[in-house]
C-alpha cells in the first residue's frame, strides 16, 4: 500500500488498513515505528496533508503527537495537539468517527501537559476527555481516561477523586468483558 507517491486520496479499503495497522502500533506502544509509517502515509498521500477535515488526516496528526510523546519531545506533541485541537474547534467532527479521535487528542494533550507538570490544564483536558468518552459509551477510552486521571489525582492528592476514579474503574471492568484490561493496561504503562 505505500509504495510511491499518488495523487489520489486512499481509498476505503487502505484507510482501514492504514486505521488498524496504526492502532496496532499505537497498543504496542511502538513510537519509533508509528511515527516512521505515519510520515510514510503523509509521503505517498501527500494531499493528506491539505484535507483539513478527513478523519485519517487526524488519526496520522494523533498517533504522531503519541509517538512524540513517546519519544519525550514534548514540544512537538504539544504542537501538533493544538493544531489538532484548533481543527477540531474550526471544523465539525460531531460524527463517531471523529469522537473517538478528539478523546486520543485531548488524552495525549493530557499527556503531555501532565509531564510539563501543568497539573491543572491536565487534569482539565483529561476530565473533558473522560466526559465525552461517557457520552459516546467509548469504554475503553473511558477506562484509559480513568487509568490517567487516577495517576494525576495521586500526584496532587485528590483522594476523593481518586477513589472515584477507581470506583468507576472496577464498574466498568464489571459491566464488560474487558476483564483483562487491567493487565494489558499495566503492561502499556510499565513500557512508558
Amino acid at each position: 500500500y505505500l509504495t510511491g507517491s499518488t495523487r489520489h486520496a486512499p481509498t476505503v479499503v487502505q484507510e482501514i488498513v492504514f486505521r488498524m495497522t496504526g492502532m496496532a502500533f499505537a497498543l504496542l506502544n511502538d513510537n519509533t515505528h508509528i511515527f516512521n509509517y505515519t510520515k510514510r502515509i503523509f509521503e505517498c498521500f501527500p494531499a493528506l496533508v491539505y484535507q483539513r477535515t478527513n478523519t485519517l488526516r487526524l488519526s496520522l496528526l494523533c498517533w504522531q503527537a503519541l509517538a512524540h510523546l513517546g519519544l519525550d519531545n514534548l514540544s512537538l506533541a504539544n504542537k501538533i495537539c493544538q493544531h489538532t485541537d484548533k481543527l477540531m474547534k474550526t471544523y465539525s467532527f460531531d460524527f463517531t468517527s471523529g469522537r473517538h479521535i478528539e478523546v486520543l487528542q485531548k488524552m495525549i494533550l493530557a499527556e503531555v501537559y501532565f509531564k510539563e507538570k501543568e497539573l491543572n490544564r491536565a487534569i482539565r483536558t483529561a476530565e473533558a476527555a473522560v466526559e465525552i468518552s461517557q457520552k459516546m459509551d467509548f469504554k475503553l477510552l473511558l477506562l484509559t481516561g480513568f487509568k490517567l486521571l487516577g495517576k494525576m489525582y495521586s500526584q496532587v492528592r485528590f483522594d476523593k477523586q481518586y477513589n472515584q476514579t477507581q470506583q468507576q474503574m472496577s464498574l466498568i471492568n464489571k459491566s464488560t468483558s474487558f476483564k483483562h484490561f487491567d493487565k494489558v493496561l499495566a503492561t502499556v504503562t510499565q513500557i512508558n
